[in-house]
């Protein structure tokens, strides 16, 4: 991974693999065993939109589930009026 951005290293459950982000050059989640160092892509991350305050964040599920906060735009923002009885 020499070269490149590696960020939101996450320990998985079993504590065999470190999971984490990686950029710029072929975005993806990415987890290392940590009885060899053999790394493997998880997810692809290529078209991708992140979001939040440092626009990138990794965290995993219970079940080593990659978990990633999306940017899915502002079409589908709703506002409703409701009348008090």
């Amino acid at each position: 991974m020499q070269g490149r951005n590696v960020a939101f290293p996450n320990w998985s459950h079993d504590s065999k693999y470190i999971y984490f982000l990686s950029w710029p050059e072929n975005a993806g989640v990415f987890r290392m065993r940590v009885a060899d160092s053999a790394v493997e892509r998880i997810l692809n991350l290529q078209d991708f939109q992140p979001t939040g305050y440092w626009e990138d964040w990794l965290g995993l599920d219970p079940r080593d589930v990659p978990l990633l906060l999306r940017d899915t735009g502002l079409q589908d923002v709703y506002a409703f009026d409701v009348a008090s009885r």
